[in-house]
């Protein structure tokens, strides 16, 4: 059931992309970074204030296996399945986000080429960034986030392994080290100045 969720949800991408591959940028930000970088959140106080459209990853996959949290998709599905099922949600999402709007990603997305090369050539990636520091007093607070780990990995090595990847497809990167509210309203103001809004 689950494995076939996974391949359920790529079949629609898959058939979605045929009819609806968009080839220039639309006024679309993707957020990336770790978990508990504070995408969901900013992005969406963000999104409220600009009255654009906003979507999340996370819930996205919570509704399409009809469970109460990541968690136990991470815990269900193989690495390659959970992979392939965020990927697909993904990509449908920035397919069909009414413009303009705001995407949070789940802190995985940036592992997953296709994409990650599909947002990056439709919307502007932007990358919150906070310190391991903060990311660990964080996810301490909120252990059950769904992340995905390899195989004997820590979160030390977790955030390395990302952190080039995080770089790698942003186009600016904005510390979310500090106060919630203040890095939206830097969120809000950068994007007001690059026309994302009328």
């Amino acid at each position: 059931m689950w494995q076939n969720g996974a391949g359920q949800i790529n079949a629609r991408m898959e058939g979605t992309m045929k009819k609806r591959w968009f080839k220039g940028k639309r006024k679309i930000v993707t957020l990336i970074g770790m978990p508990t970088a504070r995408k969901t959140s900013i992005g969406r106080l963000v999104a409220e204030e600009l009255g654009c459209a906003f979507a999340d990853i996370d819930d996205r996959i919570i509704d399409h296996f009809r469970v109460s949290g990541v968690q136990e998709v991470v815990d269900r599905l193989s690495a390659k399945d959970f992979a392939l099922a965020e990927e697909s949600i993904a990509i449908l999402t920035a397919m069909t986000l009414p413009s303009p709007g705001i995407i949070a990603t789940g802190g995985s997305v940036a592992c997953c080429k296709k994409a990650m090369k599909y947002l990056k050539k439709i919307s502007r990636v932007v990358r919150l960034h906070a310190s391991l520091k903060k990311i660990t007093e964080r996810i301490a607070k909120h252990p059950n986030r769904g992340i995905t780990f390899k195989k004997g990995e820590t979160l030390p090595d977790l955030y390395k392994r990302r952190k080039p990847l995080y770089k790698k497809w942003a186009d600016e990167t904005l510390s979310s080290n500090g106060n919630r509210a203040k890095v939206a309203r830097k969120l809000k103001k950068k994007l007001i100045s690059q026309g994302f809004v009328s």
